[in-house]
């Protein structure tokens, strides 16, 4: 994506974040949308891209927390499949051969950066946003790596609604079933980390809540879509627009 970011990073609780001001006057102070990257972090610039739009086309304040410490991953290491096709011919020998490198290569990296290993931080970083900037009503939303973030802060109360995009490391049904607050969920048709079974559990688990709850699959797309889109591809623009639509949508309707 291309652009220059308007906002700042500061640092807030353990984290440095970059945050997106909504037109002037803000007339939502104490609400908050938090945007949790995929492992590429604040090392591309489209988060930062991402908050602002999303920041003016809500109305809301956006906070991108770097939970890598400067350290997200080179995007150069970990090539991704623009579409739904190519995710799909990604088998054979010579393939099976090239992805077990590139893992092997990363391993050190994702050795330091488990979610596990930034849940603390986070945590710190949403109690500051509640204690030290004065906010009361939050909505997270995930992409990839970022999604167990907001599933964990939608159960524990913290986050009044979600949106998940793309989504990886979540497990059924115990991630879906403790989940207390609306969530959306922005899905690629063709995705290693959260495919069509793993989709069914979730809309199982969720289909008896007493609280919003969608689905939306965009044709043609892979993982990575909603945050590394490929805008020469009509499916992968048209899915990066509405993810990225779905997401500002379902925040207004939930946190204004």
């Amino acid at each position: 994506m291309e652009g220059a970011a308007k906002g700042e990073v500061v640092q807030i609780g353990p984290l440095a974040t970059y945050v997106a001001e909504p037109p002037a006057p803000n007339a939502h102070p104490d609400t908050a949308i938090v945007f949790f990257t995929d492992v590429f972090g604040l090392r591309l610039n489209n988060p930062k891209l991402m908050a602002d739009k999303m920041a003016e086309t809500t109305g809301i304040r956006v906070y991108v927390p770097d939970l890598f410490f400067g350290e997200g991953l080179d995007p150069d290491s970990l090539p991704i499949p623009d579409t739904a096709e190519a995710a799909r011919n990604q088998t054979g020998i010579l393939w099976t051969v090239k992805k077990t490198f590139t893992i092997a290569g990363l391993v050190p990296w994702y050795l330091r950066h488990k979610a596990s290993k930034h849940l603390g931080h986070a945590d710190e970083f949403i109690q500051a946003l509640k204690t030290e900037h004065g906010l009361k009503t939050l909505g997270a939303v995930g992409y990839c790596y970022g999604a167990p973030f907001c599933t964990r802060y939608n159960a524990s109360g913290d986050a009044q609604a979600i949106v998940l995009v793309h989504p990886s490391s979540l497990k059924a049904p115990d991630d879906f079933a403790s989940l207390r607050a609306p969530v959306s969920f922005a899905l690629a048709e063709e995705d290693h980390a959260f495919g069509p079974e793993l989709a069914a559990q979730a809309k199982a688990a969720l289909k008896d809540k007493p609280f919003d709850v969608e689905f939306v699959t965009y044709k043609g797309t892979a993982h990575g879509f909603g945050c590394r889109p490929n805008y020469a591809i009509e499916d992968v623009r048209k899915g990066f627009e509405g993810a990225f639509a779905q997401t500002c949508s379902f925040f207004k309707k939930h946190l204004i």
